[in-house]
């Protein structure tokens, strides 16, 4: 997945979470944000 398509994604699951709350997140997407935040930190260091 390109960087600009995981940042969409990324952006669009966090608008949902803020919508309608950490618990109404699929596990698909927990894991998908878990995914992503161990690629940010990685391209962090």
């Amino acid at each position: 997945m390109k960087e600009q398509e995981l940042r969409a994604r990324v952006d669009e699951i966090l608008d949902k979470v803020n919508r309608e709350g950490l618990r109404n997140l699929s596990w698909r997407e927990r894991s998908f944000l878990k995914s992503a935040s161990k690629r940010y930190k990685k391209n962090r260091e």
